[in-house]
């Protein structure tokens, strides 16, 4: 069986390695949250919603699934009901530290097709809940992509508090732009959509997300944009 190391555990240690220390000293450098810090949020959620997520897990599909239905059954004896998983194993990792993004299997204990699509979509929804961005087809038979991002996994450290995510916001202009903004993962996340088809977005750390939002979207409405018929009708839902 492979041994998993729980990163969510600090051993006390007088004299740290030096490799241990170097991590330290790096980590005291990333004052805000990192992509790393969504994802785990991410899983940490899914998992309490009943779809075990795990991080580095195995070096293959088959190895890490394996681990995922072992730690299922540990959990059903202690009467916590699992509907399925999500996981990357230790590959992924390895091409996740490379900046080549991320890659999640996914599946439901009973193994139907449409319970596989269900916790896929869980698993994205998770993931764009705290800003996270990915790449899926939607079919059962692919896997779900994070894409490339800087890996900034804390070993050492804890994130700074999250803050209560803002959802997105979509707002149009008469001369056929976009404008979209949220608050996830303690960034404000814009997304600008121009009418040749070009989109811009960029996210920014802020330590207000509520109020910055409110500064900017007050300024767009300035501008001339105004709230998204089909955006007023989601919220009136």
């Amino acid at each position: 069986m492979i041994r998993r190391r729980s990163l969510g555990t600090t051993r006390i240690n007088s004299t740290p390695t030096p490799s241990r220390a170097q991590d330290r000293l790096r980590e005291r450098k990333w004052k805000h949250r990192t992509i790393n810090d969504a994802i785990d949020e991410a899983f940490a959620r899914l998992t309490k919603r009943g779809i075990l997520a795990l991080q580095n897990v195995g070096g293959t599909h088959a190895t890490a699934w394996a681990e995922v239905l072992a730690e299922i059954d540990r959990r059903a004896t202690r009467a916590r009901n699992t509907l399925g998983g999500t996981y990357f194993h230790s590959q992924d990792t390895e091409r996740g530290i490379a900046g080549q993004g991320l890659s999640l299997g996914f599946g439901a204990v009973n193994g139907e097709p449409d319970d596989d699509l269900k916790i896929a979509r869980a698993v994205v929804t998770a993931l764009r809940d705290e800003g996270v961005a990915y790449e899926w087809d939607g079919s059962r038979d692919t896997r779900v992509r994070i894409l490339p991002f800087e890996w900034r996994k804390r070993r050492t450290t804890r994130p700074p508090p999250r803050q209560p995510p803002v959802a997105w916001q979509t707002y149009v202009h008469p001369d056929g732009r976009t404008w979209s903004v949220a608050g996830l993962n303690n960034h404000v996340h814009i997304r600008i959509g121009y009418p040749d088809g070009e989109v811009v977005e960029r996210r920014t750390p802020d330590p207000n997300l509520a109020g910055a939002i409110a500064a900017l979207v007050e300024s767009q409405q300035a501008d001339g944009f105004e709230q998204s018929e089909v955006e007023s009708k989601l919220r009136l839902l």
